[in-house]
């Protein structure tokens, strides 16, 4: 059965080595003038230039699934989720994606959560442009993102659900030959070999409540384990 193509943007999986999982989750700021959404599942970029003026000793973040990386523009990590004050409910809300001042009304600095250990493993869907084989393994490959037919999408992301819409491009793969390879993932597994009996079958997520989505390797689409490269933390 052929995959169905509903990104949900980087998803955790497992930690890699054998130190307590406590995924890096570190706190950032995304700027209370940001009108663009930031979902959940997207990678996150710093804000060079851009000044702390919450009173968080922070960094600033943006969305970053649309950047194009570099040795002075790394990706900063995965973005989990945020807190920023409403006014119309005068309290503090948590939200798992930053729905854009259009909606928050904030004029406060809004606090984010991401995680950024490069020992973190994720699964992340590839485009529909080529099927990735297992000779892809070990290769690096750029960020996609694709746009919804759905009135609640985004090229970014789902408004509903909050999910990212990003994608592994996986017509665009980059063996690493230098340390100049600017993509964010690299690719290590798939997802068919991790996927029985798990939440891959809700059908919301592309699911038939049978069929595993993104378990079909024969068909573009697969969902695919990848790992951090050249992060701004990552040791690798």
């Amino acid at each position: 059965m052929a995959n169905t193509i509903s990104p949900f943007g980087a998803q955790d999986l497992m930690h890699f080595g054998g130190s307590q999982r406590t995924e890096e989750l570190q706190t950032y700021w995304i700027p209370s003038s940001a009108a663009a959404p930031v979902f959940n599942g997207d990678l996150v970029a710093t804000l060079f230039g851009s000044s702390i003026l919450s009173g968080g000793f922070a960094k600033y973040v943006g969305q970053g699934s649309t950047l194009t990386y570099s040795a002075s523009r790394a990706a900063l990590g995965v973005f989990r989720g945020c807190e920023f004050w409403s006014p119309l409910a005068q309290r503090m809300l948590y939200a798992q994606w930053y729905p854009g001042t259009a909606v928050t009304g904030s004029t406060v600095d809004v606090k984010c959560f991401v995680v950024t250990d490069s020992a973190q493993r994720f699964v992340v869907q590839a485009t529909s442009f080529a099927i990735i084989l297992s000779s892809n393994i070990g290769n690096t490959a750029p960020l996609a993102t694709i746009p919804s037919a759905s009135g609640n999408s985004s090229a970014a992301g789902n408004q509903a659900s909050g999910l990212s819409g990003m994608m592994l491009g996986s017509s665009a793969l980059t063996t690493i030959s230098t340390q100049a390879n600017a993509n964010a993932f690299r690719i290590v597994d798939f997802w068919s070999n991790y996927a029985p009996g798990n939440w891959g079958q809700i059908p919301t997520l592309g699911g038939s409540g049978g069929f595993v989505n993104g378990t079909d390797n024969t068909n573009s689409g697969q969902w695919i384990i990848v790992e951090p490269i050249n992060w701004e933390n990552s040791f690798r």
